[in-house]
Order: C-alpha cells, then sequence, then structure tokens
C-alpha cells in the first residue's frame, strides 16, 4: 500500500527565527559604537536565543537552520561577545540537525584562542617533564661532583 506525504500548509517557525537572527546580526554587525552598539547586542542574544530554541516544523525548516547555524560558526558570528555557552548551543544544535538529517557533519571550526589554549595545556605538561628531568640530571650532577671533592 502506497502512501503519500502531504506538504503542510502551516509555514515552519524556524524560518521567521532564523530571518530574524539574520536581521538582528547584521544590525550587530553594523552598529556604531556606544549604546546603539549595546542594544544591538541585547537584541542578537534574543534573536539566538529564540534561533535555538525554536524547534523546526519541517525537512526544509531543519535544512534551513543547518546551513544558518554553519554559517554562524564559520564566521565566529555565534560566539562574538556572546559567550562560550551561545556557541556551545549552536555547535551542539547543528550536530543534532546533521545526524537527524543524515548529512555530513563539518568539523566546527576551533577558534584561535581555543587553538593556542590546547597548545599551552600541552607546552605546560611538557614543561613539567623538563623541569623534573633538570632536577634529577642536575641533582645527580651535584651529587657526583660532591664526592669527588
Amino acid at each position: 500500500m502506497a502512501t503519500t506525504k502531504h506538504a503542510s500548509t502551516q509555514p515552519d517557525p524556524i524560518l521567521d527565527a532564523i530571518a530574524a537572527h539574520r536581521a538582528a546580526w547584521q544590525a550587530y554587525a553594523t552598529a556604531p559604537d556606544g549604546l546603539s552598539a549595546q542594544m544591538a547586542h541585547i537584541d542578537q542574544r534574543a534573536a539566538l536565543s529564540t534561533l535555538l530554541g525554536t524547534s523546526c516544523a519541517t525537512r526544509t525548516g531543519a535544512e534551513s537552520l543547518l546551513r544558518h547555524l554553519r554559517v554562524c560558526l564559520a564566521s565566529d558570528g555565534v560566539s562574538v561577545d556572546l559567550g562560550p555557552m551561545f556557541a556551545r548551543v549552536a555547535h551542539a544544535r547543528a550536530r543534532d540537525l546533521a545526524l537527524t538529517l543524515d548529512v555530513d557533519q563539518e568539523p566546527a571550526p576551533r577558534r584561535l584562542g581555543e587553538i593556542v589554549a590546547a597548545i599551552v595545556r600541552r607546552l605546560r605538561g611538557a614543561g613539567e617533564a623538563l623541569a623534573a628531568l633538570a632536577l634529577v640530571v642536575g641533582g645527580a650532577f651535584l651529587i657526583g661532583a660532591a664526592t669527588l671533592f
């Protein structure tokens, strides 16, 4: 028995949320410094919160949201001055959408600060190992030198 798919006559609410976030993001990006920039910042936070909290009613809406989130994350538009929570939620939402839609997941872009922090953590561990080695070798040298005198 064949079944037919019916297109929903209800518009997907995520499309309005995407348009509102895109407009708020553009207003924030072009706002002059001062009070208008602060207001645009607050508007973008609100639009992003609404965007991340709105469910997708159609596959088209889900695909549109995934494309929009990928653009935002690739251009650092989600996390610029908005705090890491928004970026983590946006990354998680994009991963969930990619899994739901069964599309390839693009690696999440990493910000320079995150990369530098990872390098510093690794160097700190290597520095501690090098310091321990220097203490052992230096101690052995001093003990050896002390026994000669």
